[in-house]
């Protein structure tokens, strides 16, 4: 059974947010990483908002190989190309975690400011 048109832009549009979160964890993580010699040694603030980029990260990388294993599963020839939990429960936790991490290190900013 061929993916209907619906089908190819839901596992575009969830590949391309899962790669957007992962590119922006990394690069927020990156770019952190290379002024920290400016923030307080003791900041568990941007600590903690690093190990939830890292897992957002590591949840994204999830999600991309279970839209690869729902695209081409091991026991043959796909039938349902929807997007089920096997997906949106990595999905869902990426997003969470990203976010998590941005409120991280908007509060790392505000009392870091000050």
């Amino acid at each position: 059974m061929a993916m209907e048109e619906h089908e190819k832009k839901a596992f575009d549009f969830a590949a391309d947010l899962t790669k957007q979160l992962i590119t922006l964890a990394t690069s927020i993580v990156t770019f952190s990483l290379a002024f920290s010699d400016h923030f307080p040694k003791q900041s568990r603030l941007a600590r903690d908002a690093w190990f939830f980029y890292l897992i957002s990260i590591l949840f994204g990388l999830w999600t991309l190989m279970a839209l690869t294993g729902t695209l081409a599963p091991t026991g043959g020839a796909a039938t349902d190309f929807t997007l089920k939990w096997n997906v949106r429960l990595p999905s869902l936790l990426q997003i969470l975690s990203f976010g998590i991490a941005v409120l991280l290190t908007i509060s790392f900013v505000g009392f870091w400011w000050h």
